[in-house]
């Protein structure tokens, strides 16, 4: 059986082509451009927020911080 979240598309945006975006929740979608993950919210504003791996560790750390994420 298929799920539409396993589907793959690129997605050609003001910011470049972006692939495998997925629904992650709360209304917020994730790409990857190979360079950064990318996320963007479906509320019809479409927001994007680019993460480079040393924000995405950053943001790691705080989840971590805040006791929403266990240390490695």
């Amino acid at each position: 059986m298929s799920n539409e979240n396993d589907d793959v598309q690129v997605i050609y945006t003001d910011f470049g082509p972006r692939v495998e975006e997925r629904y992650i929740g709360d209304g917020v979608y994730a790409s990857h451009d190979s360079l950064q993950i990318w996320l963007r919210t479906g509320d019809g504003s479409d927001q994007n927020i680019a993460l480079d791996w040393h924000t995405y560790r950053a943001l790691v750390e705080y989840a971590k911080h805040i006791g929403l994420e266990r240390g490695s």
